[in-house]
């Protein structure tokens, strides 16, 4: 059930119990209420804690000695960037132009659509790695 409060959506969530077989909705504690940034906030924090994490693994193995990066990983780095960039622009733009919600009354539409921005987004992304010098070769293990 969503709600708005001053301009703000509010998304209460709501419990149901068992009372001599019948459901009643209940009404849940404060911290059970949240706004929509609060909720969103919550999975990329849980992101930025992990590239932490393994940031702080890597620099502590390289500068122990027990990891050394192989020549050619920044520059394999900056590629990956770039088409990642390139790929979360499209999505970016182009996620929005389609009303998400009213396509529910179309699933087959809506999935094909869905289907569509992914596979052409990933097409993007190993089109810019292509581009930029990246060769499936390059991932073959070298015996």
């Amino acid at each position: 059930h969503i709600t708005r409060h001053a301009g703000w959506p509010i998304v209460v969530e709501r419990a149901v119990c068992r009372d001599v077989g019948r459901d009643r909705g209940l009404k849940l504690a404060p911290d059970r209420v949240s706004t929509d940034i609060r909720t969103i906030s919550r999975d990329p924090s849980i992101s930025v804690a992990a590239l932490t994490n393994a940031g702080l693994l890597l620099s502590g193995l390289i500068s122990r000695g027990i990891y050394t990066p192989q020549q050619g990983w920044i520059a394999f780095s900056g590629r990956l960037a770039l088409a990642l960039l390139a790929m979360a622009a499209l999505l970016w733009f182009a996620v929005p132009r389609f009303d998400w919600v009213a396509l529910k009354a179309q699933p087959l539409l809506r999935m094909v659509l869905a289907l569509g921005l992914v596979g052409g987004a990933a097409a993007l992304y190993l089109g810019i790695l292509l581009a930029l010098g990246l060769r499936p070769r390059q991932f073959l293990r070298k015996t």
